[in-house]
């Protein structure tokens, strides 16, 4: 019964969107006891809602759901023969690795398989 209570009074807010998970702000006090940071290429906040300035990751390193994340450009990204590629993120082993931007030469072939001349260079 208090259950259903329960998702009586829960279920206007989560229809309407309230129900929206939001990081507390990060305080003078909240960082007081976090770690003095150097030498490092770029700085970033800790993973999750943590508020304490970390390294980011470089080119190679280990990366993931729960680390700090990868330096500007770079990526985390599971190995190509992962079977699962999603666990191995979640377990930390992805690796940083640098953002390929697609060449937009390289168009995709139809979807029936046939290539236009256009495309062979005909």
């Amino acid at each position: 019964m208090f259950g259903l209570l329960l998702a009586v009074l829960a279920l206007p807010g989560f229809l309407r969107g309230d129900l929206v998970f939001r990081c507390p702000g990060c305080t003078a006090e909240n960082q007081d006891g976090c770690p003095k940071v150097t030498l490092c290429a770029e700085i970033v906040r800790e993973p999750g809602c943590g508020c304490c300035p970390v390294c980011a990751r470089l080119e190679g390193e280990f990366c993931g759901v729960y680390t700090p994340r990868c330096s500007t450009g770079l990526l985390c990204s599971p190995s190509m023969d992962a079977e699962l590629p999603l666990q191995q993120l979640i377990q930390g082993f992805g690796r940083c690795t640098r953002s390929v931007e697609q060449d937009p030469s390289l168009d995709l072939l139809p979807t029936n398989g046939l290539v236009s001349e256009e495309q062979r260079g005909v």
